[in-house]
């Protein structure tokens, strides 16, 4: 598992090294809906667009890559992260599985 470090910024973008490739990840929070969303590019190909950051259950599931992110709420509240600093105050914490980790939690692998 590996930490993805957000800050305070609405907008931010990451790439993340994955296996052969880059795994490009642009944040955004909106302040009228109170939600941080994603948008998600793997092999060279527009995977997400617009998905809200939810907690406790893998994010991109029904994509069945070799990866995922999950949402862990580190304050035990039971609320999706909602603000601004919720990453960057350590409230809510999220995290990129790797092959491994995400074969484990399916019971296969995805090649």
């Amino acid at each position: 598992m590996k930490k993805i470090t957000l800050t305070n910024e609405p907008k931010q973008k990451l790439s993340i090294l994955f296996e052969d490739t880059s795994i490009i990840i642009e944040f955004r929070f909106n302040p009228t809906i109170e939600s941080w969303t994603m948008n998600m590019t793997f092999r060279d190909a527009v995977l997400v667009n617009g998905k809200k950051i939810s907690l406790g259950f893998p994010i991109l599931k029904e994509f069945n890559k070799p990866f995922d992110l999950i949402c862990v709420d580190n304050k035990n509240l039971g609320i999706d992260p909602f603000q601004l600093k919720d990453f960057s105050s350590d409230r809510v914490s999220l995290y990129l599985l790797n092959r491994l980790e995400v074969e484990e939690l399916r019971g296969y692998d995805v090649f």
